[in-house]
């Protein structure tokens, strides 16, 4: 029976542009619900991808840069 070697995770090698919830919070070091409480002031851009919310990578640094996204 020959050996299986599975396949290494696709997000090790590429840079995702967006990601969850919880890793957009794990990231900037804060809860979820600071994190949605920026989302609500405008602070930090959520796209909506069918049930899921995302996290584009350059939103949140833009957000540690002091960039505003209130006007968007």
């Amino acid at each position: 029976m020959p050996i299986r070697i599975p396949p290494q995770k696709m997000s090790q090698s590429i840079d995702r542009l967006a990601v969850s919830k919880k890793e957009a919070a794990a990231m900037l070091g804060v809860c979820e619900r600071s994190l949605n409480n920026w989302v609500k002031q405008g602070k930090i851009v959520a796209k909506k991808a069918g049930t899921r919310l995302l996290f584009p990578v350059q939103s949140l640094h833009d957000f540690l840069d002091g960039a505003d996204h209130s006007n968007e």
